[in-house]
């Protein structure tokens, strides 16, 4: 494309019969020019315009491109953050159904552990109450005895020989022995000598 200048300097060979008027021509050519010349440096301000432009364009789709690998990160980011919070959230409630399962059965082999503490205690306590009928049994039994032979001993009114209880089986100081030994199973001690049963 011409410049302004180069078409203002433009020269032509003139012509030896019939030629232009050379004023009419340089008149023409400066009319010419000066459009020329304003279309020319509407044209630079407009391709400098549109070098902005395309810069800016080009800025922007940087800008864009940018902004969508931002929001793809960030994307990523907050898929990452949310599923390391499930997986959390998630082990953090097998971890207390773990322990509350793990305490149940605990408390379980507790109670149970109770449960048969306590049936063997009742057991032993009714074989001692079994045993203790069994002693207390026998001790109404032998003062019943000794009840009965003394109601049954003949009155003497003068004095009688001295009776031999030791050598008897059944009499007063054998009934005695049985509750004796009776009291110490249940006490669970000798008595003193000044306690034991005179005959």
């Amino acid at each position: 494309m011409l410049t302004p200048q180069e078409v203002q300097e433009k020269t032509f060979v003139k012509a030896v019969f019939g030629g232009y008027d050379m004023s009419t021509v340089d008149d023409f050519i400066d009319v010419l020019s000066a459009d020329y010349n304003t279309l020319y440096n509407e044209n630079a301000v407009l391709k400098s315009k549109m070098n902005v432009l395309v810069e800016k364009l080009e800025e922007y789709r940087s800008q864009e491109n940018s902004m969508k690998n931002a929001l793809l990160a960030a994307q990523k980011t907050a898929d990452e953050l949310v599923a390391s919070t499930q997986k959390k959230c998630a082990r953090a409630v097998q971890d207390a159904e773990d322990a509350a399962n793990e305490r149940m059965r605990s408390y379980q082999e507790a109670e149970e552990s109770e449960k048969e503490r306590v049936a063997q205690a009742q057991q032993e306590t009714n074989r001692f109450i079994e045993q203790l009928q069994d002693q207390v049994s026998q001790t109404v039994q032998a003062l019943e005895a000794l009840k009965t032979r003394v109601q049954d001993a003949p009155v003497q009114k003068e004095r009688p020989k001295p009776y031999d209880y030791e050598a008897e089986a059944d009499g007063p100081a054998a009934i005695a022995r049985t509750i004796e030994q009776n009291m110490v199973k249940l006490v669970g001690e000798e008595p003193k000598p000044d306690q034991a049963a005179e005959p």
